[in-house]
């Protein structure tokens, strides 16, 4: 039986009220209700009228929230079929129009447009319609809805224009679809208009400002979205909110506002989340990917893409999942792009316990690395910029490919009226110039795309032309007017950033090629130009050009050391700055000095973490070389993070660290253990550097960056063997020789054990024995030896001791606190129940001139942070650069019994060696099990696996304590 109208109208205001009351799907189940009770006639006429076109409103629209396209589509479809059958054109009508609206809501643009045509005999063809002003007035006054009231034609008007203009501008022609929306809106806004046509106003508000916004006009959009841009969900429909809300992310996104846009984006999903609209979450979540790729937090971009695709399966959805799949493949791909930043590195703590960089246990979704075929969807702009990512992918691949790619890109978009898509499509044609070698066409494509984003406003992709512009002046040997293109970029990036807080900031600055890492990457640039020069040369043109590469290479390596010094003093900042200075800069090394300066029996490798590669330079007596690897900064953290994320087998015994039910012992047999090993040996060219090295060196010094400071490179592999099998290893933080050691017989050392537990802090009861076995050694070699055990060890009394001690031994818990770096430390106990730390900033305040080894032989006493500036935050180096001459520090957790058996064992190696053999000693005897040390009760232990002996590091002095 058909509802009659009055139960209609009460169906309504029922339905309306949950619609108020926020209870969004049981207002969806009431009008698709309403519906299927006005379509079940028993044969007789119904008619049709505003009510009716009420409930097909909210249908359309709350289906389109949830996601139930098809049982909307379907009632839409009867009714259409049933209001024919009665006659009712208007209705049915109104009904055709909102299956347009549906279709196109779901993305079938081809539907959207066959429906269109079944309105023809009474709106005659698109295409034939005069799009202006006066043309769209002629149109109105001979369509076939003449016949209906005023107020009924301004009703299905209002709703044709909102159609007809959503359509065009999916076409790419805006300039018509402007003109169409604006006169909708002016009939939806006429003083006399009905209900359901202002109705109407808001969603065309935003499809307006949705067009100026893809056209390239936005600050006309910006303007058109801020008319409502302080209306509430109470005030807007539910669908209008959301709407309003992602336009405006859209919008920062362009603009470089990305802290606002991910705002949005964030308050669209939670939203849309509270009220069960998962079509309309899954949107969101794919938007604030792709904003999140951008601030390179990959990892959460990666997560959201792939809860999107899930949702998309549920909701049989194919668009939507294609749509996931490629915000995923986006983000796949940006960790290997050269134009952009990726996630703050990880400290070793976090690695080892499994946290991803770029988002809080981010676990990596099940998406296809390959870019999906995208079909085109409601918005023209995405469908270019779906085909701009297959192009990207493709260019990464196979240049041919990607020409080809980019003729049918030209073919569907060349005559567009977008100025935004005419900008980026130049951009594609200079990456294709540049991956093809052709700078100086590119560099004209960069430069003239750079003028017309300027013109926009769109300071991010403005940022990326600019450097890529500059990357093609570098080349070609203009380098003035390349730094002066990086410092505007520079200045671009400083307003992007500012519109960020807290850690999205430090995410986004950190691996942003700063101007200095430009000029570096230039000069590498130059290198390898000259290289590639010296294999056509003649023998004697080659030996002249082989110094002046090394020489260039040297003042690169100065340049470079220079740098570091600048963070160190820009970066300086300690509570009492009277009390001690920041290491003044040295002077520079000749280039004979580095020649013929260094041992025989070493050499030196540096290394430099660059945005698009890593940057490898070896120095020994006579030699000279480099080698450049193809790996990004993301890239290299994500192998160094896996490695760590191998230290997951339980471990017994007491560890010195906090958190000791965590599982922190290191997993490196295995096929997946040695090809992580061997891919990070690939990444850093290990066998490379040690087959340009002379056969007579013997030690290593490593000057790391970025991550690599948390890589244990004993543990790396080298034809079978540990790194370590071959060489003496240490870390530095200079390219330059240490200085010399000055005897300690006669000096003052400190020797500090915390052996009590408190806590989470377990006992240590080795810590005592090692403390005694130390201070006697120390002893028998003439040092006058302060020994601090547990109760004596106060914070007040370590700082006194370490002002004047020449050799330190602290053996205690340690942590390191990623999130507060500075105030990572040592535990010390001296009562029970009572804590103190030792931290990393009261220890920066102390000036250790006199002081010539520390060792640390706490866990976690070498790991680092890496904080914006490309400033390493470590307690090695702030003792190195308090004046300490070496530090023997740990990576990780480090067993108590252990630990004792080898720091006495490394004592007892010191006598007779330099610092980093007699390391290099205990760490052979650790892998031919030949420590000897063993459980309380228990047989003795195997440390031949490297979560034993690897996270042992030497920083800073290598030489032999003259004793």
């Amino acid at each position: 039986m058909t509802l009659s109208h009055d139960q209609l109208v009460t169906g309504i205001e029922a339905a309306e009220d949950e619609l108020a009351g926020g209870r969004y799907r049981a207002a969806l189940e009431s009008y698709a209700s309403l519906l299927r009770g006005r379509l079940a006639t028993d044969g007789g006429a119904v008619e049709f009228g505003a009510a009716d076109l009420i409930v097909l409103e909210r249908l359309a629209e709350l289906a389109t929230l949830f996601g139930l396209f098809a049982s909307a589509a379907d009632l839409l479809d009867a009714m259409v079929v049933l209001c024919r059958r009665a006659d009712n054109t208007l209705a049915s009508d109104y009904a055709q129009l909102k299956r347009i609206e549906l279709a196109f809501a779901r993305g079938r643009i081809h539907q959207s447009y066959d429906l269109l045509r079944e309105l023809e005999p009474r709106l005659g063809k698109l295409e034939d319609i005069d799009l202006s002003a006066d043309g769209l007035e002629r149109w109105e006054r001979t369509i076939g809805w003449q016949q209906y009231p005023a107020e009924d034609r301004v009703v299905l008007l209002t709703r044709a224009y909102l159609v007809m203009g959503q359509l065009l501008a999916s076409n790419g022609k805006y300039i018509e679809a402007l003109e169409v929306l604006r006169r909708g809106l002016t009939h939806a806004r006429e003083r006399t208009a009905p209900d359901l046509a202002r109705r109407t106003a808001g969603a065309i508000r935003l499809a307006h400002a949705a067009a100026l916004l893809e056209f390239g006009d936005v600050d006309a959009a910006g303007a058109a979205l801020s008319s409502d841009a302080e209306q509430t969900p109470d005030d807007l429909a539910p669908a209008a909110y959301t709407r309003r809300l992602e336009l405006s992310g859209k919008l920062d996104m362009l603009r470089g506002r990305l802290g606002p846009a991910v705002r949005s984006f964030e308050a669209v999903i939670e939203f849309c989340g509270s009220r069960g609209f998962l079509r309309a979450r899954a949107g969101a979540m794919l938007n604030l990917g792709h904003v999140l790729v951008l601030l390179n937090r990959v990892g959460d971009a990666l997560a959201l893409a792939d809860e999107a695709r899930r949702n998309a399966e549920e909701l049989c959805d194919p668009g939507l999942a294609l749509r996931a799949a490629a915000i995923g493949s986006l983000a796949l791909a940006r960790r290997r792009s050269p134009a952009t930043a990726v996630a703050v590195a990880l400290s070793v703590r976090e690695m080892i316990r499994g946290r991803r960089p770029g988002g809080d246990e981010a676990q990596p979704p099940s998406i296809s690395k390959p870019p999906p075929s995208l079909l085109q969807n409601e918005n023209f702009l995405a469908f270019f910029e779906d085909r701009a990512l297959e192009f990207h992918w493709a260019l990464a691949a196979d240049s041919d490919d990607a020409r080809c790619r980019l003729e049918a890109i030209r073919d569907t978009f060349a005559g567009t009226e977008s100025r935004l898509i005419t900008a980026r499509l130049v951009v594609l044609e200079g990456l294709l110039a540049l991956a093809c070698g052709d700078l100086r066409v590119a560099a004209s494509y960069f430069e003239r795309a750079e003028r017309r984003l300027t013109e926009m406003s769109l300071r991010p992709e403005l940022w990326q032309v600019l450097h890529l512009r500059a990357r093609c002046l570098n080349q070609l040997g203009l380098d003035d007017e390349a730094a002066q293109l990086v410092e505007t970029a520079e200045e671009l990036l400083s307003g992007i950033a500012g519109t960020l807080e807290g850690d999205d900031r430090t995410v986004f600055l950190l691996n942003k090629a700063t101007v200095e890492e430009e000029y570096i990457g230039s000069q590498v640039d130059a290198l390898l130009r000259e290289q590639r020069h010296l294999g056509r040369s003649s023998y004697f043109r080659r030996w002249l050009g082989q110094i002046r590469t090394m020489r260039r290479l040297h003042g690169l390596m100065e340049h470079i050391d220079a740098y570091k010094a600048d963070l160190v003093v820009r970066h300086f900042d300690i509570d009492d700055a009277s009390s001690r200075q920041a290491p003044p800069r040295k002077r520079s090394v000749s280039f004979l000095r580095r020649l013929v300066g260094t041992q025989r029996d070493r050499a030196h490798v540096s290394f430099l973490v660059l945005p698009d590669r890593v940057f490898v330079v070896w120095s020994g007596f006579l030699t000279l070389g480099f080698a450049v690897s193809p790996v990004t900064r993301l890239e290299l953290r994500e192998r160094v993070r896996s490695w760590h994320e191998l230290m997951r087998n339980p471990q017994t015994g007491s560890r010195r660290d906090i958190g000791v039910e965590e599982d922190l012992s290191v997993k490196t047999d295995g096929p997946t253990g040695d090809k992580l090993i061997e891919r990070l040996g690939e990444a850093l060219q290990v066998d490379r550097f040690i087959a340009a090295l002379p056969k007579r060196v013997r030690s290593l010094s490593i000057m790391p960056d970025d991550v690599l400071h948390g890589v244990p490179f004993a543990a790396l592999r080298h034809r079978g063997g540990y790194l370590v099998e071959r060489f003496a290893l240490s870390i530095s933080f200079t390219t330059r020789s240490s200085r010399r050691s000055r005897r300690v017989d006669g000096m003052p050392a400190l020797v500090v054990g915390v052996s009590r537990g408190s806590g989470r802090l377990v006992e240590l009861p080795q810590v005592l024995v090692e403390s005694r076995s130390v201070a006697t050694w120390l002893t028998e070699r003439g040092l006058k030896v302060q020994t601090l055990i547990d109760d004596d060890a106060t914070c007040a009394a370590v700082i006194d001791g370490l002002r004047d001690a020449a050799v330190v031994h602290i053996a205690c818990h340690g942590t390191f606190e990623p999130r507060q770096p500075d105030q990572s430390g040592l535990e010390l106990i001296p009562a029970n129940g009572q804590l103190e730390r030792l931290t990393l900033r009261a220890l920066a305040g102390i000036l250790l001139s006199q002081c010539q080894h520390i060792t640390l032989s706490s866990c976690w006493s070498a790991d680092n942070f890496i904080v914006p500036g490309r400033w390493i935050i470590s307690l090695p180096e702030t003792l190195w650069r308090s004046g300490a001459g070496g530090v023997l520090g740990s990576l990780w957790a480090a067993d108590d019994d252990v630990a004792a058996a080898f720091t006495e064992r490394f004592y007892a190696e010191l006598e007779r060696m330099p610092r980093d053999v007699a390391l290099r000693k205990v760490q052979l005897a650790c892998i031919a099990n030949q420590l000897g040390c063993r459980r309380a009760g228990s047989a003795l232990i195997d440390t031949s696996t490297p979560e034993f002996w690897a996270g042992f590091v030497l920083y800073g002095d290598t030489a032999r304590l003259k004793m």
